[in-house]
């Protein structure tokens, strides 16, 4: 792309470089420490929940009594992330410390005791980050009542709060003499940063609760993110980068910026969101930073024709060779993703967007074999994904003799999609693939339509829903229902806030749980029961209508696996599929080696 360098060096050196120059900060004050001294933490841990720990990249074993020991080589103080199970935490690290851990569980609660070198200011970083989850667990459970104020008095409520976070920070600044400057500097951050998040949020918030836009300054926003950007160490806080990232959210809503945006559903991201970072008044390092890091995540999960743009751009707008090299090489390997297909072809035309459809064939494949074929939609919430995604399965499923297509469909991300647009664009590609089954070469009455999460949900609407109307005259009186289906941590209930729906609709009308009748074609559905996207409740209920209604249908959940499913469930996916699939005719047996 114009405007995108290639140096001499590797990309893993350059990266590793650009890293450093970002991430391994320098504290203020320390400046000239450059003797590497000998540092160790050691620990112990009861109950052991896991064979090891980790701080930072490094991991090391638990003993069979839970101990555990780090020996570093560090040349200033710095912060560390120590993450043991479930639970993560900072430490603060000088050369030369011996810090001593115990971590226990008694009655479900977690319990951390620090000796040895800065023990108090560990014991503060720990009471910190618990206080945090309590001020954010207060803000959750009284948000409409405080969100619901007028500024002024909205202001001292949050203040209030932040009053006692420092609070906390000044005693302890009284007790420890010649605290450590970048220790005092981190901790001041994360509490500023963690409040100006939620004075970020009020307007939104004002305007969900009570229906009308909150009485602020129209430079309300300016006023919190003024002279915010200016220190690029600030990226190594947790705290700072969520904050950007809503102000960036907020930023990209453009006119709806006052409102709650999200209710509206509308595109916060691709285009929007990368005009709203290099709009933003920040130190040329930051800039950089939120423009590669965006450009990774579309890249990652937009198909390549819809961030070429944005390639472009970047090209042009960042200023750092390292970025530039890593996001063309990403984008070069996800257009080389498109050529996996034996075919692609535009099964839809959505104003004046292009529908694409990959097609996988099996060997030997001739056009009048008519051959089953497997349709699948990605997931993503209905907001972003890319057929490339299936394109695994579709491979896999080639291999089984079936002739496999991965379809694009109309994304909130891309195009303000709601998901009665998904819907339509599912059923018009199972009536395009019916209306092409000669020159595909499959048979029309063996059609499979499978998906996960969000596209589980579309290829469940295909069988459920009847026809609501793609405008594509030209198939006729076609149908757009399956002759199977098989689902994976499928949605099955997307009504209730937080689905991209439109106002215009009625989210149940587009459920399939709530239009699921009798009969239906055969099923197969898999689910996990620590599904947190989707919980599993529901698909408990669908099968449970299912059974009602004396469906034809065959189900597995996965005991304690969660919305992604682990390997081993994919391989029992894989065998019950496969059976499923030989059962009703849609392929022959396979003898496996």
């Amino acid at each position: 792309m114009e405007g995108l360098v290639r140096t001499s060096k590797t990309v893993s050196m350059k990266i590793k470089a650009i890293q450093f120059l970002f991430f391994a900060l320098v504290p203020l004050g320390s400046i000239g420490q450059t003797i590497s001294k000998q540092t160790t933490v050691t620990g112990k841990v009861d109950p052991i929940l896991s064979d090891e720990i980790h701080l930072d990249d490094t991991s090391v074993p638990i003993g069979p009594d839970g101990a555990f020991r780090f020996a570093l080589e560090t040349t200033s103080p710095k912060f560390y992330g120590l993450s043991y199970g479930d639970d993560e935490m900072d430490l603060f690290i000088s050369p030369s410390d011996s810090l001593h851990i115990e971590i226990g569980i008694a009655d479900s609660d977690q319990e951390i005791n620090f000796s040895g070198g800065s023990a108090a200011l560990n014991t503060f970083l720990r009471s910190q980050s618990e206080l945090r989850l309590e001020t954010e667990e207060y803000l959750d459970k009284n948000e409409e009542g405080i969100y619901s104020r007028k500024l002024p008095l909205f202001r001292q409520i949050l203040d209030s709060l932040k009053q006692v976070h420092m609070e906390d920070l000044n005693s302890l600044s009284k007790k420890e003499h010649d605290l450590n400057e970048w220790f005092l500097q981190k901790v001041r951050a994360d509490i500023e940063f963690f409040f100006k998040r939620k004075e970020l949020t009020y307007p939104l918030l004002y305007h969900r609760f009570t229906g009308e836009k909150a009485e602020v300054p129209a430079d309300y926003y300016q006023r919190i993110v003024d002279n915010t950007f200016g220190e690029p160490r600030l990226l190594s806080l947790d705290t700072f980068l969520d904050f950007s990232s809503e102000y960036l959210n907020i930023m990209a809503s453009g006119n709806y910026r006052y409102e709650d945006f999200w209710g509206l559903h509308i595109n916060i991201m691709g285009d929007p969101r990368y005009s709203a970072i290099s709009e933003l008044d920040a130190h040329r390092g930051i800039k950089d930073h939120f423009l590669a890091e965006h450009l990774r995540t579309s890249i990652n999960t937009l198909s390549s024709k819809h961030v070429e743009k944005m390639v472009g751009r970047f090209g042009n707008d960042c200023t750092n060779d390292l970025f530039k090299e890593e996001i063309l090489q990403l984008y070069e390997a996800s257009i080389k993703e498109r050529e996996r297909p034996d075919d692609i072809q535009v099964y839809r035309t959505v104003q004046g967007r292009d529908l694409e459809a990959h097609i996988f064939y099996p060997d030997g494949f001739k056009k009048d074999d008519k051959r089953s074929a497997y349709l699948f939609f990605h997931g993503g919430g209905w907001r972003f994904g890319k057929p490339e995604w299936a394109h695994g399965d579709s491979k896999k499923y080639a291999k089984k003799g079936m002739v496999a297509i991965s379809f694009e469909y109309s994304l909130n991300y891309v195009s303000n999609a709601y998901i009665s647009d998904g819907v339509r664009d599912a059923q018009a590609a199972v009536r395009w693939a019916r209306a092409n089954a000669s020159e595909l070469g499959i048979d029309p009455l063996k059609i499979v339509a499978a998906g996960y999460s969000a596209g589980g949900h579309l290829a469940a609407c295909t069988a459920i829903l009847k026809d609501i109307g793609n405008g594509d005259e030209n198939f006729g009186s076609i149908s757009s229902r399956p002759n199977a289906l098989i689902l994976t941590s499928a949605s099955y209930m997307p009504t209730g806030s937080g689905f991209p729906n439109s106002p215009e609709d009625d989210p149940k009308d587009f459920s399939p749980f709530h239009n699921l009748k009798s009969p239906m074609v055969p099923s197969l559905l898999f689910h996990g029961t620590n599904d947190w996207v989707v919980p599993h409740e529901r698909f408990e209920a669908f099968v449970g209508k299912m059974k009602e209604l004396d469906n034809e249908f065959e189900y597995r959940s996965f005991e304690g696996v969660g919305h992604f499913l682990d390997s081993e469930s994919a391989e029992i996916i894989d065998t019950m599929s496969e059976k499923f699939l030989v059962s009703h005719g849609f392929i022959q047996k396979r003898n496996r080696p």
